[in-house]
């Protein structure tokens, strides 16, 4: 019993890593001359919910209400992070939008 508190200190500190990791990825992965690089990881994520969707649906063996509304509080929690993924998306791409639009303006200067 004495070994529970010292899991949980490397299980969240692995996760925080993890965490960190695809933040860094979907930061690199964003900055990209390619645009749809940046959308891998939420889509990625998007695929993760609906097959835990489809594999609780399966699990439960009927469509009532409460498997419904289950399911959808599932895709919404999961989706959490494909939500934080794409406003990362988005910052990163408006950054390097306006940066081509001022490299466009000078040069229409000289």
């Amino acid at each position: 019993m004495d070994s529970l508190p010292i899991n949980l200190i490397i299980f969240s500190g692995v996760l925080l890593l993890v965490l960190l990791a695809a933040t860094v990825l979907q930061i690199i992965l964003s900055t990209r001359q390619n645009k749809n690089l940046g959308l891998i990881l939420p889509a990625a994520n998007i695929l993760f919910s609906l097959t835990a969707i489809f594999g609780f649906a399966n699990f439960a063996g009927s469509f009532s209400l409460d498997v419904i509304m289950t399911s959808l509080m599932v895709f919404f929690i999961y989706n959490i992070p494909t939500l934080i993924l794409l406003l990362i998306y988005y910052i990163c791409r408006k950054k390097i939008d306006s940066k081509k639009d001022i490299d466009k303006m000078n040069i229409q200067d000289l």
